[in-house]
């Protein structure tokens, strides 16, 4: 089975992974844009029994974003890795879910995104992506789950 890391830009914090992506998803949001410094943030989402292995970095959950525990490199800054513990206690313990940024894989053939979301506060010269299943804002819950929970 195919195995892929993503690493900080220092090195200090990485996270590999067994298979593929259960989601791969580009959020516009206003959100996503400030924590990045981007103008989306393309993610893709693992389940925790995906992880082969990880390094511990610093956490922050932030206010305007509950039940996102994101995880970033405390030498360098760079977010890797969260855990999406709002899917958790929606879906129940058996659904611990991780997003990782996809950049942080540096794989030039990396899944593109299956979903787009808050298209509403895309910048207008950034192109939508084309044959994605695309919403304005955040989709209904059931568009939103991994296809493992579906």
């Amino acid at each position: 089975m195919k195995t892929r890391t993503a690493r900080c830009c220092c090195g200090d914090l990485s996270i590999t992974l067994s298979g593929e992506p259960e989601r791969v998803i580009a959020c516009h949001c206003d959100y996503c844009q400030r924590r990045t410094g981007n103008v989306s943030q393309v993610s893709c989402w693992y389940f925790g029994d995906q992880i082969v292995s990880r390094t511990e970095g610093q956490v922050y959950r932030g206010p305007d974003n509950p039940g996102l525990d994101y995880t970033f490199c405390s030498r360098c800054g760079s977010t890797v890795y969260w855990e999406l513990t709002i899917l958790r206690e929606s879906l129940g313990s058996e659904f611990v879910i991780y997003g990782i940024a996809v950049g942080c894989f540096v794989e030039a053939d990396f899944p593109k995104p299956d979903l787009e979301i808050w298209a509403s506060t895309r910048h207008p010269w950034v192109p939508p992506i084309e044959g994605v299943e695309s919403h304005d804002e955040f989709p209904p819950p059931e568009r939103m789950l991994p296809r493992r929970s579906a």
